[in-house]
């Protein structure tokens, strides 16, 4: 019997913003910039490359530039893509290692 596998576009599970603020969140966690930059990526997929761009005022270049894997989007663009997301971006002591 053959196993088939399929291309999975996590995209597709992004439905409203409880599930696109939990995807962000567990990027952010992990520490690195990139990955939480190319997982805000594909929240902007999932809403639509072309309507976020509409919906913030860049162009989608921009978007695609900054929110790629290893992209570093500015402050400004990041909180307004967060904003047009429906996520907010919050800060919280981090937990003691020891």
């Amino acid at each position: 019997m053959s196993n088939l596998l399929m291309d999975y576009d996590p995209a597709s599970a992004l439905i409203d913003s409880a599930a696109r603020a939990a995807f962000i969140k567990d990027a952010f966690e992990s520490g690195e910039a990139g990955h939480a930059a190319a997982a805000i990526g594909v929240a902007i997929k999932a809403f639509g490359i072309q309507a976020m761009a509409e919906t913030v005022g860049l162009t989608v270049q921009i978007l695609e530039d900054g929110f790629r894997p290893g992209g570093n989007p500015d402050l400004r663009i990041l909180m307004m893509v967060l904003g047009a997301l429906s996520v907010e971006l919050s800060v919280s002591p981090r937990q003691s290692l020891i």
